[in-house]
């Protein structure tokens, strides 16, 4: 965390790319935990939510042992801030991808575009009860 309380982010960015990423990042959060469904892929589980043409997906670092991934993914749903945790957006190809570490982003690949207003509209709809 910053001196004024933000989350820092590990990768150089402008200022308003990193409060965007802080946004997009924060209103897909909010998709995945009020919508998300736990997949399991060949070797790594993910909790994912498909809409308007935009997937979003969060995974465990790839050092979290298979049979430990339930676990791991409920404690990140539960507190974002518990553990790190990989989150991609296809929008079809990928245009957000950052790491995340407690509080502090790795950003690895960002591509602005029409997927934000969407995401951020969905976002919006959520019941937040």
């Amino acid at each position: 965390m910053t001196a004024n309380g933000q989350p820092r982010l590990v990768y150089a960015a402008g200022r308003s790319r990193q409060q965007a990423i802080i946004l997009l990042s924060s209103a897909a959060y909010s998709l995945l935990k009020a919508r998300g469904y736990i997949q399991f892929g060949v070797s790594i589980l993910s909790c994912n939510v498909q809409f308007d043409g935009l997937t979003i997906g969060i995974h465990p670092p790839f050092y979290v042992q298979r049979r430990g991934q339930v676990t791991y993914l409920n404690r990140v749903m539960v507190n974002p801030e518990a553990l790190p945790f990989h989150l991609n957006i296809w929008a079809p190809n990928k245009v957000l991808h950052i790491t995340k570490y407690g509080a502090e982003f790795q950003i690895v690949s960002f591509r602005r575009g029409g997927w934000e207003k969407t995401l951020l509209d969905a976002a919006r709809t959520i019941d937040h009860r």
